[in-house]
């Protein structure tokens, strides 16, 4: 039976492989009694027409692409070729590139791709109905599936009945790839302020979502009440512009003078009689 070799990690190997041989290569007197081996076989006839054979081939390869390489190590060695001066560093090429826009195309082929990997695409998915949802995407908004389609707990279909509009934030970073009970009611027709804030409430991160939930509330109000009864804001004041100024002419060629504007514009009230006072006041006695 032949012997196993093993190597210094315990695996079969062979015996050139052995931890002993590699020390036993590694000594003075087996490096020079390799290269005294070396020596003797390179002035062999048969190696010196062997290595003269491949540099002509070699040599005949370069000169049919125009290089003439011979020539450039024989004036190399004679020290007539220079080396340029340097201009310094060269700049680097410019690798930014534009970010990729990807279009509704892009997105309903990569969503149906990854549904088809993780098996969650069934032969009967409306695929017309799925490309149409994705075409009328609005913008700063993301295509969610209601069920992920890689869920801890349940997993969806990649179906129209399972997607729904999600504004990019909200589905990436507040209701991700999670999933409750209580969204079961959640479709495509449903008020959006409705479903956020119910993924608002299941929201288990660091990050002070209040300013966002307030404004949530706030929508779903007026979806509800529509506008507020009581307007905070002041109506403007009516602005009254004064009856223009009359001139002194046309005062006069009205009234003529002062007695007959007063009598026409202020009329004193009628004089009362003895009589009529001391009908009213029977009891009245002048201070004597």
């Amino acid at each position: 039976m032949a012997k196993i070799h093993l190597d210094k990690n315990g695996n079969p190997c062979g015996w050139w492989q052995t931890p002993e041989a590699i020390a036993k290569r590694q000594k003075p007197e087996a490096k020079e009694q390799k290269r005294i081996a070396d020596k003797i076989r390179n002035e062999k006839p048969e190696v010196k027409a062997k290595r003269s054979a491949t540099s002509k081939a070699h040599y005949e390869r370069k000169k049919l692409k125009g290089i003439p390489q011979a020539d450039y190590q024989r004036r190399k060695r004679a020290g007539l070729v220079t080396k340029p001066k340097s201009k310094g560093k060269l700049p680097k090429k410019d690798k930014s590139r534009e970010k990729r826009i990807f279009s509704w195309r892009d997105k309903a082929m990569s969503a149906r791709q990854r549904a088809k990997r993780l098996l969650r695409f069934p032969d009967w998915a409306d695929e017309k109905a799925i490309y149409e949802i994705y075409e009328n995407c609005p913008e700063g908004h993301d295509v969610d599936h209601i069920v992920p389609l890689l869920g801890k707990k349940v997993s969806g279909l990649h179906i129209p009945e399972n997607l729904q509009y999600l504004p990019s934030y909200i589905n990436r970073y507040v209701k991700t790839n999670k999933w409750d009970n209580s969204w079961q009611s959640h479709t495509m027709d449903m008020s959006m302020a409705e479903k956020v804030l119910s993924y608002f409430e299941k929201y288990t991160g660091k990050k002070d979502h209040s300013v966002e939930i307030a404004e949530w509330k706030e929508i779903l109000r007026k979806e509800r009440f529509g506008k507020p009864t009581l307007t905070l804001v002041e109506t403007p004041k009516q602005i009254v512009e004064p009856p223009p100024w009359e001139s002194f002419k046309d005062f006069y060629k009205k009234y003529g003078n002062l007695k007959t504007y007063y009598k026409e514009s202020v009329e004193p009230p009628p004089r009362e009689s003895f009589k009529d006072f001391y009908k009213k006041h029977k009891d009245y006695r002048p201070n004597v």
